[in-house]
């Protein structure tokens, strides 16, 4: 009994595997990956707003417009795209905290918010490079066709940005609170018409925030 007590006690002094040591070191790359990701992408977005590429109501304005911005406007665009990159590690660590279809859900909008908030702040940056890098004179159809491809992204990316913060909603049990209650209320200004754009802008960075702050499911 005495030595079966003994070899219980070594065991239990052994020193921590490196393995459980650098649990938390492993999981602090993702987690600044998907701040990152979230800040670069949502901050992408914000700059596309404040700028008010699109002042003009008629075409030939808003090609004038986009080529006086020009450089702006790509960066944004270079920004984003490379913001869309890491979020992608953010959906996959939100997909990663719930389970089943709530799972897959989170995963695929999570991607779908990514690309699709990269494309729709691209749409100014290739039209800007378009009116001054591919045309000599570019008209005013150049800002009609950028107007068209950046208001179809801006609809498209309502619903998966409706569905991935339902999928928090849903899953709730295994998140935070306040990364659930943040999601209720982000998918409740997406389904308003009124605020739909401005949480749209929002659910980036929500996403980059939630793949920070959750822990890895043991």
């Amino acid at each position: 009994m005495t030595a079966t007590a003994a070899a219980t006690s070594q065991v239990q002094a052994l020193p921590e595997t490196p393995e459980s040591a650098t649990t938390g070191t492993t999981d602090r790359g993702p987690r600044l990956v998907s701040l990152a990701g979230g800040l670069m992408l949502g901050g992408a977005g914000l700059g596309v707003l404040f700028t008010n590429p699109i002042p003009g109501e008629t075409g030939a304005a808003v090609t004038a417009a986009l080529a006086a911005q020009a450089g702006l406007l790509q960066a944004l665009s270079i920004l984003a795209v490379f913001g869309a990159a890491a979020l992608l590690v953010a959906a996959a660590r939100l997909a990663a905290r719930l389970d089943g279809v709530t799972a897959r859900v989170a995963s695929g909008a999570g991607v779908a918010v990514a690309l699709l908030g990269a494309m729709y702040v691209s749409s100014f940056g290739a039209g800007s490079m378009v009116g001054t890098l591919l045309l000599t004179s570019p008209g005013p159809g150049l800002g009609e066709a950028t107007l068209v491809s950046i208001n179809v992204l801006e609809l498209t990316r309502y619903a998966p940005s409706l569905a991935v913060t339902a999928a928090a909603v849903v899953g709730r049990r295994h998140l935070s609170r306040p990364l659930v209650v943040s999601a209720a209320v982000l998918a409740v200004l997406i389904a308003v018409p009124f605020t739909s754009w401005a949480a749209a802008i929002v659910v980036p960075l929500w996403l980059g925030l939630a793949g920070a702050t959750i822990s890895a499911r043991a």
